[in-house]
């Protein structure tokens, strides 16, 4: 399942608002060139929607959904401009007492903040 962190959301949330988008429309977690993208779409019958405020805000297809399993969306606010970006979830051997799963990032679309 692809999840999106709260600070993520809101600003997903914010952008989308700020640029007069329809509260129908959000971003598809989208698959091209080996890569994922956000693109501008309103929900089919077969997506995942998550919502803030009532509004969309992302769009997961399920064939995406099921390709890249278990992921995180998050921003990532420690680089020069802070950009999304979505990790995914890997099983590695660790000690009992350790959480066996490290992050690895799969998708850093460029981030511009509203004004």
């Amino acid at each position: 399942m692809i999840r999106l962190t709260e600070m993520a959301a809101t600003v997903l949330f914010e952008s989308l608002r700020a640029s007069g988008i329809h509260p129908n429309w959000g971003l598809r977690v989208k698959e091209e060139a080996g890569t994922f993208k956000l693109q501008l779409d309103t929900p089919r019958p077969n997506d995942r929607v998550i919502r803030r405020n009532e509004a969309v805000v992302l769009i997961v297809d399920r064939t995406v959904e099921e390709e890249v399993g278990n992921a995180l969306i998050d921003l990532e606010d420690d680089l020069e401009e802070p950009q999304l970006v979505m990790r995914k979830r890997l099983a590695r051997a660790a000690p009992a007492w350790q959480e066996a799963t490290e992050w690895r990032p799969l998708m850093a679309p460029r981030y511009v903040p509203a004004n």
